[in-house]
């Protein structure tokens, strides 16, 4: 009889070989060691036990000192032991990950992953990708139906506030360097960059609005120290302006600045 039917036979409970918060089924160790307590990894990270248990490693670790940010110590610790702000670009690493891939790959090195995974899919589905499956896309859709509650993730709310944040996430550093380049700082929050946004000049110390597809196009400057569109007096004044070609901007006087 193998291990596991004899463990599901007289020694697993009702509850093991499932995963509680989730509800999927987990992977059959041995017959000491049971079911796995999680169905992955990305649920085990989400368990609060797990959690905890991690915070208590790292503190043990760090003489009772919580790091919070786990780059900026893995970048000084790579500086310290390699010069480096990164292990994988130390050439030593570098050689140790090829000789480990190639040992995987039965001595192949594969620079082209996309190549390799066409080259699988052919091998067992005879398509080039996995997703032209229907049985494939059946194990997908139900799997997003129960993390997600949609059958594609590009409607789900929380895959779309995801996104959102990594693209602000790689997109503001972008757009400070080419405000500062200009003379500007962003008063308000950035969103898009078609949205009209608030803006302070640092030259004149006017603040006015415009958006940032104008700024990169050239346009949106400051109204007062590039006053191409109407003369020095109106810039001085509190006026609001409409579309101007792709120029579209409003200024405050004094008292408004800071409300």
């Amino acid at each position: 009889m193998p291990t596991k039917e004899y463990y599901d036979q007289f020694i697993k409970k009702p509850l093991n070989g499932l995963y509680l918060v989730c509800g999927n089924a987990t992977r059959y160790l041995t017959l000491f060691k049971g079911y796995k307590t999680h169905c992955s990894n990305k649920c085990a990270q989400r368990d609060s036990q797990t959690k905890e248990k991690i915070k208590r490693i790292r503190l043990d670790k760090n003489d009772g000192i919580w790091t919070p940010n786990y780059r900026e110590k893995y970048a000084e610790t790579c500086r310290k032991e390699y010069g480096l702000d990164s292990a994988n670009k130390d050439s030593g690493n570098k050689r140790k990950k090829e000789i480990t891939r190639r040992e995987n790959n039965n001595g192949e090195w594969h620079t082209n992953y996309k190549e390799k995974y066409e080259k699988t899919c052919r091998e067992r589905y005879d398509v080039d990708s996995a997703n032209s499956i229907s049985e494939v896309m059946r194990k997908k859709e139900k799997t997003w139906l129960r993390t997600l509650g949609v059958k594609n993730p590009n409607y789900s709310e929380v895959v779309k506030q995801r996104r959102r944040e990594n693209f602000l996430r790689k997109r503001l550093p972008f757009v400070k360097i080419i405000l500062e380049s200009a003379d500007l700082e962003l008063l308000t929050e950035y969103t898009y960059a078609q949205d009209i946004c608030k803006l302070l000049c640092k030259k004149c110390n006017t603040v006015f609005e415009s958006c940032f597809m104008n700024i990169l196009q050239g346009y949106g400057r400051c109204p007062k120290c590039y006053p191409n569109w109407r003369s020095i007096a109106e810039a001085e004044g509190y006026i609001r302006i409409g579309d101007c070609g792709n120029l579209r901007f409003k200024l405050y006087n004094e008292s408004e600045k800071n409300e």
